[in-house]
């Protein structure tokens, strides 16, 4: 009939993250996952693969915007707060 629903537990997605194999949505936004060329969504029992193309198109867009936004924070830091070189300290 239909397909299945593909899982993962948390300590596989939290594996994936810590080895950088998966990326969350943005700095932010952790309820989403970028793994293994698809989207998966925080569930109290583990991580769930979305398969609605739509939404998954939605979190690629979105994504590229987080992204550009992270960076810009994190310039804005770096530039408030620079990392002094360790033979200057």
């Amino acid at each position: 009939m239909g397909e299945g629903i593909e899982m993962l537990d948390h300590a596989t997605m939290g594996r994936a993250i810590l080895d950088g194999a998966a990326s969350h949505l943005s700095q932010t936004i952790t309820k989403f996952v970028r793994y293994q060329h698809a989207w998966w969504g925080k569930a109290p029992f583990g991580w769930v693969k979305l398969t609605d193309h739509q939404a998954c198109a939605g979190l690629d867009a979105f994504a590229a915007k987080l992204a550009a936004a992270d960076a810009a924070v994190r310039a804005s830091a770096e530039r408030a707060h620079p990392v002094q070189p360790a033979s200057e300290a």
